[in-house]
């Protein structure tokens, strides 16, 4: 199955969007121009996944916002995640994507006893 480049035309504000599990065997560099706001990307066990890489040419539109673009393995559903537990799953609000967890000064070290 071959995507065509003007599928996702115009979808400028597409957040996520899920091709996982398609058949899909090519994606013409343009494919995805238009998404400049998608968080979310699987296109896992695909064919085309096979010879496809994070900084494939594909991905460049997206690469701005996309913080979760599954391509080799499923990472989860780190965004519905957060739209659930913060009551936005049904928004139109644009927002830039969960805030990472940063850890604090000295987390993760193991504390020396005088």
């Amino acid at each position: 199955t071959t995507v065509d480049k003007d599928a996702f035309a115009g979808l400028h504000n597409l957040q996520v969007l899920l091709m996982h599990h398609n058949n899909i065997t090519d994606l013409d560099d343009s494919t995805f121009r238009d998404l400049g706001k998608l968080k979310v990307l699987k296109i896992v066990d695909n064919p085309v996944a096979k010879t496809l890489k994070k900084s494939s040419p594909v991905f460049d539109p997206i690469r701005k916002y996309c913080y979760q673009l599954d391509i080799k393995r499923d990472s989860g559903d780190e965004l519905e995640d957060l739209w659930e537990n913060t009551k936005t799953y049904l928004t139109d609000d644009w927002f830039e994507g969960p805030v990472k967890k940063q850890k604090k000064k000295g987390q993760g070290k193991a504390k020396k006893e005088l």
